[in-house]
């Protein structure tokens, strides 16, 4: 055990009570922990140690000065792929050349939670390169600029330093010059309102003053109101103008005209000397609108900048086989046309190639649903998106990374994520009837009012065009969602879109994956037979023998490969080898799905798999069959080793499908595992209602999900891996657990982030944000219903439809923030 020695106020910070809490972040620590265990995570451990490393105890003498709790990593949930941050096209956007040599780079950091953080943040990035970096933080925007030498140190590592102290981190995107705007626009508008309050009092005090001191007032506050209009009522007659140019409606035409035609009225009457000037009422509109959008604006970029926490670590990554034929993994968007790649056993072409080693088989399953295999021979084309069969392929790359299938399937994905909902097209559509009613209404005011005095006129017309307001539908929905996705993040769950936020409430069936979505995802190897890792062999055969399985998982992606290769490799490094590094050569790799993995070595024909598919029956191995034996592995066809798998269910899986059955919802489990295997599962689960299928391929599954659902009932489909991606796109909902593969990640509707209790939760902000969402169109149609009649038939004057109006944009906001 390390002892950090510190001063007293570390100790004192970190000094456990009778409730054990975390020595970083100071949370309680899980039950389930040790009770010797110091740490709720283990990224509270890292950043905790490395503090103490870097000499930075004084971080928590001015944690405890400032009563804030220290972040953890447990938000972080970014994978480790921060070479991303190096390449250039990814730093386009954020970073820009500063001088000859230096590079400037702007970057959100988030769990920022008081001036302690940001003293942390400064100089644990310093300490990579004193000379070479520097870093200021800024505490308020949640921002951070980085000055620094790209010869000498790369972005990469700051990003992984900040990341490991528990500040998640992600390119700053925003355009500054747009917020400077809109800040000072509000300020004009705030300004300018203030005041023209003050110089209204004339009207109030209904000729208590001098028609001298009236006019002179009036004067003033044209002057007022023609600023505010020109600076802050800038983006209502920019939109306004692009729409009539355009031949749109958009929602800021009824605002414009309601606000030029009462500064135009009122300027009218101003010049001659009498009431009716509205100029306060149209800086009131300006700046209420102005303020309610930038909050809106500020909620959704949190939204944006939270995703992209999440999603700028997914990318696709390819094996290159460099000139000495070792493999080298990296991203996608490196890969150039004529690199030579290795295709894993049943994964994916992502990109158009040309086959380099033998015969192979591919079938197009996941691009048109069509499970036919068909056969290419060495030098053939193969297209993107097919799926490789069970043998791996090596190819060259035919199209640069950048360009490739894969790269197109993530521009698209991104699309549909970005896609709107039906309550926004249906609030767009409203709001768009709405601006085309009023402005007809308006224009009938026009010719049926002849008779009327033109004050009493330009009255009925301004009153009808203030209080009409549909801002009520465009302001809730945006709201509504960007809350939801905000509670989904504090709740583990990220919402690829407004569609799932509006249909998870709605789902009556839910279909499982079973294996890495209702079970833990790397299953524990446990060698039962023999007793000794030797496998009764020459110890050079042994070695050899351990030193390719240790190796398996570079051949075949499947848990079982990993979970022995884990296995091999932990005793590796217990044991002396004792081969001939020739030996342990993996010469052909073949996968034969459902049943096992053969690989043609120099020591001989390795099989690892079921017992029939292993085992050559014709050989007396002396090894007994046990149904609690998951894969065998024999040499030659003679049996020498037997493993055990525990696959666990996730501790809240059991929990989780109960609550389910409890509110009356389907549950059914889709699973390629043996039938048996599944069936085992099920049972534990002890869970009202569960049925479960197994040995399904991804096309059967998409056929189970069909027949199932015969009486059309929404249903979503939760899982984790490539051969779910089908069956994710057919159902009403895709549902993916974190780890996931990266195809079945953008094909998900949602993400669950750090387990699957988080559904529960998430059903639950569902049905509350369609709560609001529905609240927001009753009381937007019946306040712009009644408030049109009132208008038109004069019971309200332009400064009480003044008022209304932003009143209604300030109800509707809270509807759709409290909930």
């Amino acid at each position: 055990m390390i002892v950090f020695h510190t001063k007293s106020a570390v100790k004192e910070v970190i000094d456990r009570s009778s409730v054990a809490t975390c020595k970083h972040c100071h949370s309680p620590i899980p039950e389930s922990k040790s009770h010797n265990e110091e740490f709720c995570c283990h990224g509270c451990r890292t950043a905790f140690e490395m503090i103490h490393a870097l000499e930075l105890d004084n971080y928590y003498e001015l944690l405890a000065t400032s009563k804030q709790n220290s972040p953890s990593l447990r938000d972080n949930v970014k994978g480790d792929s921060y070479d991303l941050y190096d390449e250039a096209d990814f730093q386009k956007e954020f970073c820009h050349p500063s001088g000859e040599q230096l590079m400037s780079c702007r970057l959100y950091v988030d769990n920022l939670s008081c001036y302690a953080c940001v003293w942390l943040g400064e100089r644990a990035v310093r300490s990579l390169a004193p000379e070479n970096i520097d870093i200021k933080i800024n505490l308020a925007s949640g921002s951070a600029l980085i000055l620094y030498d790209p010869a000498k140190v790369k972005l990469s590592t700051m990003v992984r330093r900040l990341e490991q102290l528990g500040y998640p981190t992600s390119p700053m995107r925003q355009d500054a010059n747009e917020q400077r705007r809109s800040l000072t626009q509000i300020g004009v508008a705030g300004f300018c309102f203030a005041n023209l309050m003050l110089f209204a009092v004339t009207d109030y005090l209904d000729g208590g003053l001098e028609v001298e001191f009236r006019n002179f007032f009036n004067w003033i506050s044209a002057g007022l109101a023609t600023l505010c209009l020109l600076v802050a009522g800038r983006p209502f007659y920019q939109n306004a103008w692009l729409s009539l140019r355009r031949g749109m409606i958009h929602l800021d035409l009824p605002i414009f005209f309601a606000i030029f035609i009462a500064y135009i009225f009122s300027l009218y009457n101003t010049i001659r000397g009498q009431a009716g000037v509205y100029f306060d009422s149209l800086a009131a509109i300006i700046f209420l609108i102005l303020v309610a959008r930038y909050f809106q604006k500020m909620i959704l970029t949190k939204h944006l900048r939270r995703s992209a926490f999440y999603n700028q670590g997914r990318h696709h990554y390819v094996r290159r086989l460099e000139s000495d034929d070792t493999q080298t993994i990296i991203p996608l968007s490196q890969v150039k046309a004529g690199d030579r790649l290795r295709i894993l056993a049943h994964h994916v072409l992502p990109a158009r190639c040309r086959l380099s080693s033998d015969e192979t088989e591919l079938s197009s399953e996941l691009v048109d649903g069509e499970p036919e295999w068909k056969t290419f021979r060495k030098g053939d084309e193969l297209p993107a998106g097919f799926l490789l069969g069970e043998l791996p392929a090596d190819v060259e790359a035919l199209e640069d990374g950048a360009k490739s299938f894969l790269a197109r399937i993530s521009a698209a994905s991104e699309r549909i994520q970005a896609a709107r909902g039906q309550f926004t097209q249906l609030s767009e559509t409203l709001g768009r009837w709405l601006v085309v009613v009023v402005l007809a209404i308006v224009a009938i005011q026009w010719f049926a009012l002849r008779d009327l005095p033109m004050a009493e006129k330009m009255s009925r017309m301004v009153a009808t065009l203030l209080i009409t307001c549909p801002c009520t539908f465009g302001i809730g929905t945006p709201l509504v969602f960007a809350r939801a996705f905000r509670l989904g993040y504090e709740t583990g769950v990220v919402w690829n879109n407004q569609r799932a936020v509006e249909t998870l409430a709605k789902i009556r069936h839910f279909f499982f994956d079973k294996t890495g979505t209702l079970t833990l995802p790397n299953a524990k190897a446990q060698l039962v037979y023999p007793s000794q890792a030797d496998f009764a062999l020459e110890a050079d055969v042994a070695a050899g023998l351990r030193e390719i399985l240790s190796r398996v998982d570079e051949v075949s992606s499947h848990h079982v490969a990993r979970g022995i290769a884990a296995w091999a490799r932990g005793v590796k490094s217990q044991v002396e080898p004792v081969l001939k590094p020739d030996r342990a050569v993996i010469i052909k790799a073949v996968e034969v799905k459902g049943q096992g993995l053969s690989l043609e070595t120099k020591l001989g024909l390795i099989k690892i798999g079921r017992a029939k598919f292993a085992i050559d029956n014709r050989t007396s191995s002396g090894m007994r069959l046990s149904s609690q034996v998951t894969a065998y592995v024999s040499l030659n066809g003679l049996g020498v080793a037997a493993f055990r798998f525990e696959e666990q269910a996730k501790p809240e899986a059991e929990a989780l499908l109960k609550t389910l059955a409890k509110q009356g919802r389907k549950l059914t489990i889709l699973s390629g595992d043996q039938s048996q295997a599944v069936e085992r599962f099920t049972e534990s689960m002890a869970a009202v209602g569960l049925s479960s299928f197994g040995k399904l391929s991804p096309v059967a599954k998409v056929a189970k999900l069909s027949h199932l659902n015969q009486s059309k009932e929404q249903t979503a489909m939760v899982g984790n891996g490539i051969n779910d991606i089908a069956v994710l796109s057919k159902a009403d909902l895709g549902i993916v657990v974190n780890q996931s593969s990266d195809w079945a990640t953008e094909k998900a509707d949602m993400i669950l982030v750090n387990d699957l209790a988080a559904l529960i939760p998430a059903l639950s902000i569902s049905r509350r944000a369609r709560r609001a969402l529905l609240s927001c169109f009753i009381y937007a149609i019946s306040f712009n219903t009644l408030g049109i009649v009132l208008g038109t038939i004069g019971f309200i004057s332009p400064v009480m439809a003044a008022i209304l109006m932003p009143i209604s944009s300030l109800i509707v906001f809270s509807l759709a923030t409290v909930w």
